[in-house]
């Protein structure tokens, strides 16, 4: 069994390209990758071949009883937690380039450590050009009639050439792309060191795996909405376990964002419905 499972939630199509060409340079090579996939089903067969063809074991997993396109971040990265092996699990997002020493630092800091979350930084690079046809224009906001017609669109079979890119070269490196000033981790205005669970975003983040699956995983009923997903993880394993926190602001991966072509899952819920569900089960010790 590999020592790390890079565990990538997505319900978007393309970022396979970002994130497996990074993983080919990681200079730590006992990990497996876990895609958890909400698109699996439009997806499995044009991404296969390729999969099998990188140097790292990689485990395509299905979304058991998916509700896409709303959103349920929760139920799709517990699917990840369901198919990791590794001892630990570093969550990343999809479109995330990993630094080639990302996950050297996240096992060197586990070895030397126990009880604790390692935290790295995320930020945020602008897109290189696009080539995805249907396009939904700038997207700006969320908008479930965008959601919907992503939905439709994946259904008619329409967005089969870019399931593994959505750009109009492959990308191979990101030094060219500039940084997003407007998204910002506001642990890049901090040292390393301890912190607290308010800076979990499972972006670039670690943990056991037998810790996060001994408190449940994540909450599940936050689905249908975004918003505090991370923070009712990281504050449960603090409150449950007694986990501790450390920031390593010399971690950094960028993710090469396409929130501005491309539509987030459907909300059925508020954002604020989110804070309260978290802030009760918080105030109760996330015990029911």
């Amino acid at each position: 069994m590999p020592k790390v499972s890079v565990v990538v939630p997505t319900m978007r199509i393309g970022g396979f390209d970002v994130l497996c060409n990074s993983l080919v340079s990681q200079t730590y090579k006992d990990f497996e990758l876990v895609i958890a996939d909400s698109l699996y089903k439009f997806r499995r067969n044009l991404v296969a071949e390729r999969l099998t063809k990188l140097p790292f074991k990689v485990v395509h997993a299905e979304v058991s009883g998916s509700r896409f396109p709303i959103n349920e971040f929760c139920r799709v990265a517990n699917t990840g937690l369901m198919g990791a092996s590794g001892e630990l699990v570093v969550f990343v997002v999809d479109y995330t380039w990993l630094n080639p020493t990302c996950l050297a630092k996240h096992v060197k800091f586990h070895v030397e450590h126990s009880g604790f979350g390692y935290l790295g930084v995320h930020r945020y690079r602008h897109l290189p050009a696009v080539a995805l046809t249907p396009s939904y224009g700038q997207v700006t906001v969320y908008d479930d009639t965008l959601s919907d017609r992503y939905a439709q669109n994946l259904e008619a079979g329409l967005h089969k050439e870019s399931m593994w890119s959505i750009f109009e070269k492959e990308l191979k490196q990101i030094d060219d792309l500039a940084v997003d000033q407007s998204l910002r981790d506001h642990k890049f205005n901090q040292r390393s060191g301890n912190t607290d669970y308010r800076g979990f975003f499972a972006k670039n983040d670690s943990f056991k795996l037998a810790d996060v699956m001994s408190v449940g995983g994540w909450d599940e009923d936050l689905d249908g909405s975004h918003g505090y997903q991370d923070y009712a993880l990281s504050s449960k394993l603090d409150t449950l376990l007694g986990v501790k926190w450390y920031q390593d602001t010399s971690n950094i991966n960028e993710i090469v964002n396409p929130r501005s072509v491309l539509p987030c899952g459907k909300r059925i819920r508020s954002f604020d419905s989110n804070k309260q569900i978290w802030e009760t089960k918080m105030a109760r010790g996330f015990r029911e």
